[in-house]
């Protein structure tokens, strides 16, 4: 349960990295939705790398994840791709970290 709470929480937080850079580079005003889906695709990455506990594929799964709002965004937002690609390392060395 503590690497779940983990996870989501170190997933959130770099969702609201996320937030700040799109919010920045596109306007917050009527872009909600999709700066509000920049959160919630990293905070699914940090729960499908809880859950990809056994498989130690983390730092992949985590592009996987990525790929696909890449995917709805028609290919659109590179910058967002790209970062999301060093959230998958990034969560997993917080949850690798003993306290």
């Amino acid at each position: 349960m503590k690497r779940l709470k983990k996870s989501l929480f170190v997933g959130s937080i770099l969702g609201c990295i996320c937030v700040i850079g799109v919010g920045i580079r596109t306007g917050f005003a009527g872009n909600e939705l999709y700066i509000f889906s920049m959160w919630y695709n990293r905070l699914i990455q940090g729960l499908v790398i809880w859950l990809d506990e056994k498989i130690k594929m983390n730092k992949y799964i985590g592009g996987f994840v990525n790929l696909g709002f890449f995917l709805s965004t028609g290919f659109a937002d590179n910058l967002g791709f790209i970062a999301g690609l060093f959230y998958g390392p990034i969560i997993e060395y917080f949850l690798s970290k003993k306290e």
